[in-house]
């Protein structure tokens, strides 16, 4: 059985104590750090930016392996 290279994540807010989650996603790869590097203008892009504006960066979780 071939392994998927797939896997979810989650984007979450360090501002706040807990971090709170306010992206799930699915990729392959870099995916889940890409975000960071190409901001864009919907409202996870907005949230990114807040949070490097403020001088911090977006902590990533994976939450699961090998999704389909």
């Amino acid at each position: 059985m071939s392994q998927n290279p797939f896997y979810a994540y989650a984007l979450k807010d360090p501002r706040q104590k807990p971090a709170k989650t306010f992206y799930i996603g699915k990729g392959t790869g870099n995916r889940a750090w890409e975000h960071q590097a190409q901001v864009d203008d919907s409202e996870k892009g907005k949230v990114i930016q807040g949070i490097h504006d403020d001088g911090l960066s977006v902590l990533h979780t994976v939450i699961s392996n090998n999704s389909n």
